[in-house]
């Protein structure tokens, strides 16, 4: 049984921005989604276990805190090697891709989700589980202050009704692969492509531009596997297979939560439903909502 449900939280410390990505992407969010999963899953019956098969990601607020931002000597020699032109702007590298930033940040997550055992599933102890699991887990190497879940909702057109009773603001975040292929197109390297296809994450001053529609930032979607996973020592999940890998990029636009509930269309018809993947021609594993 398919069934939705919205977990807003409230975190402070989170860690935005590490060269030459934000870490607010959608494949950390996959990966707390995972987390998450598997610990209210283990906390309840079997008659509540689920998986989580797709998620839609609102950004209702980000603020960076001052004196955060770091490493701005030593790393302004590195990000002017990630382009080959003579011409690249400096200014313009260091505001789009500053080394560390920390933030306060308040997000929604839509999450669709499959109960393995159908109609069996009860609410209540589903709802206590999630809540205590959401206690002690950190989003995004952030401290969560606050954390509410609302639902399941068994139809798409009950979660838009309950957004709109409860006013829901902020932005989606939506792929555009097509933006940073443009750049390529034009002769662009990929490191450049990735720089011109995106809008700084702060201004001269240092103050944030992101939380804008049609703003979009560059962001990690999925690692390209460079060896067959295995099991390895020393790991903080033991029970998980590990691999090297290469990250992979690609450009994230923000789309108003207003535009989507004031349309007929669901999330997946405005491509705002992300899910992972993977590609086994090129080993890939990667979220995407195209």
């Amino acid at each position: 049984m398919i069934q939705h449900i919205i977990i807003q939280i409230a975190a402070d410390n989170i860690n935005v921005a590490q060269t030459p990505v934000w870490s607010v992407s959608p494949y950390s969010i996959s990966n707390f989604l995972r987390a998450f999963q598997e610990k209210t899953n283990a906390y309840t019956d079997q008659a509540n276990e689920f998986v989580v098969n797709s998620f839609a990601v609102i950004q209702h607020s980000l603020q960076s805190y001052s004196g955060m931002l770091s490493g701005a000597g030593v790393e302004s020699e590195y990000k002017k090697s990630m382009v080959s032109s003579k011409n690249v702007d400096e200014h313009a590298i260091f505001h789009r891709f500053p080394y560390k930033l920390l933030a306060s940040g308040h997000f929604s997550l839509i999450a669709e989700i499959e109960f393995i055992e159908g109609d069996v599933f009860e609410h209540s102890a589903f709802r206590e589980a999630a809540r205590l699991v959401l206690q002690n887990m950190k989003f995004l190497g952030g401290q969560i202050t606050h954390q509410e879940l609302a639902g399941p909702l068994d139809s798409e057109l009950k979660l838009k009704e309950l957004l709109k009773e409860q006013n829901y603001s902020g932005l989606l975040y939506r792929l555009n692969n097509e933006r940073l292929q443009s750049f390529v197109d034009q002769g662009y390297s990929p490191a450049e492509a990735l720089l011109w296809s995106t809008q700084p994450l702060m201004d001269s001053t240092g103050k944030e531009v992101v939380n804008k529609p049609g703003s979009n930032f560059p962001s990690l979607i999925g690692y390209q596997l460079l060896e067959h996973p295995g099991k390895r020592s020393g790991t903080r999940e033991a029970n998980h297979r590990h691999a090297y890998a290469e990250p992979v990029f690609s450009v994230i636009d923000r789309v108003p939560v207003r535009q989507y509930l004031h349309n007929s269309s669901g999330l997946r018809d405005w491509s705002l439903l992300w899910e992972k993947r993977f590609d086994s021609r090129s080993n890939t594993l990667y979220v995407s909502n195209e």
